[in-house]
């Protein structure tokens, strides 16, 4: 199991690294409200506007990523081995990617939201990293854990929809012999069709979690909707900003999760040959070449995610 969880956290750190701006302007972008309905309600015309604006600052697109390489630790130990075991535990069953995926997302979400709640503050500017983790701290666990339960559905459905399709187009690769380009291909594709399908429930966590909450936290741009909940933000977000607006910030969301399950997959499996060389653990074996063994996957946020996100 020791290759799995390095395996996984050389992946993380990787992807995380190459993909930070990506994930920042995914958050600013869908924290921005629209009261104007009547303008452009393509959300890829918006993002795209939104993304030029934000390049002026390059460097300041690469807030919180520290504290995302920290929380990688924890989400790497849990996150492949958590479905790992699973897939192993169910081994046969006709929901066995299904069920490991539910109980990979619920472990998940536990490890990753007070982190992600830092971390999705820190890059909305809300205020200096040492602010913002003394607030969140003063304010104890309730708000570590804001949005907690749309977060754990979040990572639920990322989990099944990513290992379900991922479980498939790996059936598909082994017709071509695997390799890492296929691999790469493979976590590309996962990568697209995870993010379109989650995007609106990733809008309303990450708005969920930069509601004013502690003492210091002064930003206009966040502290507003006052949201009370996963189902009152999406009624409110539909009502007040138009349907559409909960698919803002999918043009980078999409490049981020496709690109990072483009990164993360392949650096998984290589990472994965290598810690367990040797190794005579039941569990051992390199995804796609292997075809007894049970899906890889990546986080959004994971994590993503785990993520994803996050």
């Amino acid at each position: 199991m020791l290759d799995v969880f390095l395996a996984g956290l050389v992946a993380e750190w990787v992807r995380k690294i190459i993909l930070a701006p990506l994930d920042t302007l995914t958050v600013r972008l869908q924290v921005e409200r629209d009261a104007q309905k009547g303008r452009s309600r393509n959300p890829l015309v918006r993002d795209a506007a939104g993304i030029v604006q934000q390049l002026r600052q390059p460097m300041d697109l690469y807030s919180g990523l520290g504290l995302g390489l920290i929380s990688a630790v924890p989400q790497a130990m849990v996150y492949m081995p958590t479905y790992e075991l699973c897939s192993t535990i169910l081994r046969g069953s006709s929901v066995q990617v299904q069920l490991a995926s539910v109980a990979t997302g619920i472990a998940c979400s536990i490890v990753r939201v007070p982190t992600g709640v830092i971390k999705t503050r820190i890059q909305c500017g809300v205020g200096p990293a040492s602010q913002v983790i003394a607030d969140a701290i003063a304010c104890g666990w309730a708000d570590l854990y804001v949005g907690w339960r749309a977060s754990c559905l979040l990572d639920i459905l990322h989990a099944v929809i990513q290992f379900t399709a991922l479980e498939q187009f790996r059936r598909l690769a082994q017709l071509t012999g695997g390799g890492p380009a296929t691999d790469a291909v493979v976590g590309l594709l996962t990568g697209f069709i995870t993010a379109a399908a989650t995007e609106p429930l990733d809008v309303v966590v990450t708005r969920l979690r930069v509601q004013h909450r502690g003492p210091s936290d002064k930003h206009d741009g966040v502290q507003k909707p006052g949201y009370s909940g996963l189902l009152d933000a999406l009624r409110r977000i539909a009502r007040e900003e138009g349907f559409v607006t909960l698919w803002r910030g999918v043009l980078p969301r999409f490049m981020y999760r496709a690109l990072g399950s483009f990164i993360w997959y392949p650096v998984y499996v290589q990472a994965r040959e290598l810690f367990s060389m040797g190794s005579s653990s039941p569990m051992g074996g390199t995804g796609l070449r292997d075809p007894g063994y049970d899906a890889e996957g990546q986080e959004g946020h994971v994590p993503s995610n785990m993520g994803q996100t996050q």
